[in-house]
């Protein structure tokens, strides 16, 4: 799998700003792990763990999560 960067790590920076918390997914062949960091940004702990079914069904995990 190919790492995607949208914009380098100083544009990040400025664009998330400080002390907010960064969504982690990480994708595999049948779950997805999703992380979310702490407010300052050192450490992610693991948030929940999504059993690929369908693309769809991920989606609305996604959508459950963000209400």
């Amino acid at each position: 799998m190919e790492t995607i960067n949208l914009c380098d790590n100083n544009d990040f920076l400025i664009k998330v700003g400080k002390n907010s918390r960064i969504l982690g997914i990480d994708p595999g062949k049948k779950n997805i792990g999703l992380s979310v960091s702490t407010p300052n940004q050192k450490l992610a702990k693991p948030f929940k763990l999504i059993v690929m079914k369908k693309f769809k069904h991920f989606l609305k995990e996604l959508h459950n999560i963000f209400k």
